[in-house]
């Protein structure tokens, strides 16, 4: 959480830093139709960190996950068709 926060309260500069690779990724006509790929912080093309890919932590991501929705109370989705 700190790593999330930290850029917020190091000013613009650290900001502009944090965010460099997705805006990179988002406007630069290079990438486009990529999809699936890790990227560095210069957008370079990377390997996927060991945590990111290990089933104990996408499993337990994903529970938090469920946790975290479930605590919002029941879905609205669909409403709009409700009569």
């Amino acid at each position: 959480m700190l790593k999330l926060l930290l850029p917020v309260f190091s000013g613009p500069a650290a900001i502009a830093r944090a965010s460099r690779s997705s805006v990179f990724l988002a406007t630069d006509p290079g990438v486009e139709g990529r999809a699936g790929g890790y990227y560095d912080r210069r957008g370079e093309p990377t390997e996927w960190p060991a945590f990111a890919t290990d089933p104990d932590t996408c499993a337990a991501v994903w529970r938090e996950c469920a946790r975290v929705a479930a605590s919002c109370g029941p879905s609205r989705a669909g409403d709009e068709h409700r009569p």
